[in-house]
């Protein structure tokens, strides 16, 4: 569709300038989510007007990290807006991308088909073989903000977390929720042991 590239090329500049001690929310996490959201697309046979906002929703969604972490869904958002005014995209599409990015908060809701999908393409690590691997990058970037203390604190999070979360796909539901309940139980156990 019709200036996809060049937003992508500009996301994806910018997007180098995030700082080191994004552990987690760095480049290759944006990389991972248009993955997964590629493979969504691939499976639903979307139609290629959704197919297009959800991998700038995917592209666009953590570009609040390059001012600030605190309230960066918001700010992922305006920015999102701003890439797309400056390319000619249409109100609608513009609206639509920002209620996607918006609903990554996690206690926010997500109402529509895309949004669901975009949760779980940015949560969809959760319940994959590299979760041990990916949550201890999350583990450093969260220590190095001060929102956990040390280990111990970073594993009662965790569970929190996963307790919390809930899959919102089918194909996450059945292909996602099972490993993501064997890794809280492995957490759990864990956090058990702690005196």
């Amino acid at each position: 569709m019709k200036g996809y590239r060049k937003l992508r090329n500009m996301v994806l500049k910018d997007l180098d300038g995030l700082k080191p001690n994004l552990t987690y929310h760095g480049l290759h996490h944006t990389m991972d989510v248009l993955n997964v959201i590629n493979g969504y697309i691939r499976r639903l046979k979307l139609p290629k007007r959704e197919a297009y906002l959800l991998r700038i929703a995917a592209l666009t969604h953590d570009m609040g990290f390059l001012v600030s972490h605190v309230e960066h869904e918001a700010t992922s958002a305006k920015m999102a807006e701003n890439y797309m005014k400056q390319l000619g995209f249409p109100k609608s599409d513009i609206r639509q991308v920002q209620k996607m990015i918006i609903a990554t908060k996690p206690t926010n809701p997500s109402n529509t088909k895309l949004e669901k999908i975009l949760c779980d393409a940015d949560l969809d690590y959760l319940g994959r073989d590299d979760f041990v691997k990916i949550s201890n990058t999350l583990y450093l970037e969260f220590r190095d903000q001060g929102i956990v203390m040390d280990y111990e604190s970073w594993m009662r999070l965790q569970v929190k977390f996963l307790e919390f979360h809930e899959y919102q796909t089918e194909y996450a539901k059945k292909y996602r929720a099972p490993k993501k309940a064997m890794w809280l139980k492995k957490i759990k156990d864990e956090v058990a042991t702690f005196a």
